[in-house]
């Protein structure tokens, strides 16, 4: 399934961008993911392409929006048969990664990762796997910042067609 993204799911994810820069730089936050190269102006920044996905995603299944307040309570995204879904959205010439911390963190929070893509103005979802078997379709791996994380091998993710339902709902508040 692929998605025609709208305008207006691009610009509120430009207003959640520039609400969480201004709420980060009032308190004094630093965040470790914004440099030179991903900033939060950036429509290439991985926080504004998961906003995008989000949006999209909600949009696709006819799911409510997620309601994306605090930054930091990163629990999970959507609630999808009663399982605990964290969707990840990449750009369409990247690979799909999991970092290895937030995968540790994300133990209790999450039972499914979704993956989605993003090119143009297109999102699809590529599929999903359940949180235990994620370390067993992947490749952990070193990134240059000294991190690790999961390559997805995506050929073994599952397809969306097996989990989704409309009675899914927002996990944020």
């Amino acid at each position: 399934m692929i998605l025609e993204v709208p305008e207006e799911l691009f610009e509120k994810a430009r207003v959640l961008c520039k609400a969480i820069k201004e709420k980060e730089q009032a308190l004094g936050i630093k965040n470790k993911f914004v440099n030179d190269k991903a900033s939060y102006d950036n429509e290439s920044s991985s926080l504004f392409i998961g906003f995008v996905g989000e949006f999209a995603f909600a949009r696709l299944f006819g799911l409510p929006e997620p309601v994306l307040v605090e930054r930091y309570r990163d629990d999970c995204d959507f609630v999808i048969k009663g399982k605990k879904i964290d969707l990840k959205t990449k750009l369409v010439d990247k690979r799909c990664y999991v970092n290895l911390m937030q995968y540790s963190r994300k133990k209790m929070d999450v039972d499914i990762y979704v993956f989605g893509e993003l090119y143009g103005k297109y999102y699809r979802v590529i599929g999903w796997i359940e949180y235990d078997m994620l370390p067993a379709i992947s490749n952990l791996m070193w990134f240059p910042n000294g991190s690790q994380g999961f390559r997805i091998k995506l050929g073994r993710l599952k397809r969306i067609e097996e989990l989704i339902q409309p009675e899914a709902k927002s996990c944020r508040v």
